[in-house]
């Protein structure tokens, strides 16, 4: 029996329709580094934040808490910059950019 009827491109499709929406796919910080280096590769800086995720616009609250975590490192919070589709892998397609700022002053 040939493989294509076997494990037909439907089932395939529906096999990782259902993956994906089992929380599989969850954001992640767009910051890795390569074996041997100290430097950076991904798009994130301690400037600007890049995360991967599912979709949404505006971004899911999951997504801005780890924006805000990453740039709480450094003491400022996330302002959402933009996003742009289809840069990271096939389960979080989106990637989203966050500017670290300084927090708002109290008011005196």
């Amino acid at each position: 029996m040939p493989v294509a009827r076997r494990f037909p491109p439907l089932t395939a499709f529906l096999v990782l329709a259902a993956l994906s929406g089992c929380g599989i796919a969850k954001p992640y910080v767009d910051s890795r580094r390569e074996a041997g280096k100290h430097t950076m590769v991904g798009q994130s800086n301690p400037d600007r934040i890049a995360i991967c995720y599912r979709g949404g616009n505006p971004p899911p609250p999951d997504v801005v808490k780890l924006a805000d975590s990453a740039c709480a490192e450094t003491g400022r919070i996330a302002k959402f910059e933009s996003k742009s589709r289809f840069a990271c892998n096939l389960l979080t397609p989106t990637r989203g950019f966050f500017r670290c700022m300084a927090p708002p002053k109290p008011a005196p």
